[in-house]
């Protein structure tokens, strides 16, 4: 998702850039300016550059809320990828349990998450199905019609539900030596 974005804003860029500029230069110079971006960054710049192209309400509402459901999904994926993850009980149950105490700044504010091996496999299925949605048009001066050609809802397997907060500290237990 975030190679797509990245892309789709090269390309964008390239494809607005003076028509003086050869398009190898272009190509090179939207990759310069864009490079590699995680999902959040391309997302603020997509935004941002959507308030010098105003897109039609509809357009501009299905991306707010695929982006939003991209980002629950984000959510999911960096507590999996950057926190302590174990078995609730058997590996093999598919029952998951993230604890965010070795990398908490404030100790006193660490939680506890409990998912299934299914909130995986729901989020990758809409990671697929947000990929169809928002890529394989071609880029022209129009950001959001690239972006967006169907204003239809999307049936989300995926629930932020489905990563459940089950403890939430207050304050740090005091150590016993």
């Amino acid at each position: 998702m975030e190679g797509l974005l990245s892309g789709m804003l090269k390309l964008h860029l390239a494809n607005n850039v003076s028509e003086d500029t050869s398009q190898t230069r272009t190509i090179a110079l939207a990759s310069a300016v864009y490079g590699s971006m995680r999902f959040k960054t391309s997302r603020d710049t997509i935004n941002r550059i959507l308030t010098t192209e105003p897109p039609k309400k509809t357009k501009a509402a299905r991306l707010a809320a695929i982006f939003a459901h991209l980002g629950n999904i984000e959510k999911l994926r960096d507590y999996i990828a950057h926190q302590q993850i174990s078995p609730v009980s058997q590996p093999m149950d598919g029952n998951w349990q993230i604890s965010t105490l070795f990398s908490a700044k404030d100790l006193t504010k660490t939680a506890v998450f409990h998912f299934k091996t299914e909130a995986v496999n729901a989020a990758s299925s809409d990671l697929t199905v947000a990929l169809q949605r928002l890529g394989g048009r071609d880029v022209g001066t129009s950001l959001i019609d690239a972006l967006i050609d169907d204003a239809s809802p999307i049936p989300w397997q995926y629930k932020p539900s489905m990563l459940k907060q089950v403890h939430q500290s207050k304050a740090f237990p005091p150590l016993e030596l």
